[in-house]
């Protein structure tokens, strides 16, 4: 059986309340970058380049931007080390990559979330600022086979969830 999960993913940025509870910078960054894409460019830009002088500045100012919860996690040196890795991935080839999905994420999608068929699972964490549970609440109410949990105490990273998660994909 085909399945699907999402885990703290974001969902439209047009939909009625989705941005509730969300940092305003990420907020402000997305809905103008997708009007904008030279200033989401620019943006990512500036990231890429302050990930090549200063990775370990980069990563603080990552976990400054999440919930005390996330941040705490974050401080963890097996999770700090993986955090590191996947944003020198997401920039290994430049900043384009990173522009171009905040100019998608922040218009319509071009297709109905109530047309999704296969079975989805989504983990989203209620004190999540990055991609709040407002998004999550709307992803679960529009997938028409959503079976959705939310952790009342946790945000954007799951990891202390990611056994549970891959063990709801392997029946």
């Amino acid at each position: 059986m085909t399945k699907a999960g999402i885990v703290s993913g974001a969902g439209p940025y047009d939909a009625p309340g989705a941005t509730q509870g969300m940092r305003w910078q990420n907020r402000v960054g997305f809905q103008l970058g997708a009007l904008f894409p030279p200033l989401a460019r620019l943006i990512m830009w500036s990231m890429d380049r302050q990930l090549h002088r200063s990775p370990e500045r980069t990563l603080d100012a990552v976990a400054a931007a999440m919930s005390p919860v996330d941040a705490e996690i974050a401080r963890r040196p097996e999770v700090r080390d993986l955090l590191g890795a996947v944003i020198a991935e997401a920039f290994r080839q430049g900043s384009r990559g990173a522009a171009q999905d905040v100019v998608l994420l922040g218009r319509p999608w071009g297709f109905r979330l109530e047309d999704i068929r296969p079975p989805v699972l989504l983990w989203q964490g209620e004190v999540d600022v990055l991609v709040p549970p407002a998004m999550g609440r709307h992803l679960a109410a529009k997938i028409p086979d959503c079976h959705a949990t939310f952790f009342p105490d946790e945000g954007h990273l799951l990891f202390d969830h990611m056994r549970e998660i891959a063990q709801a994909f392997a029946t």
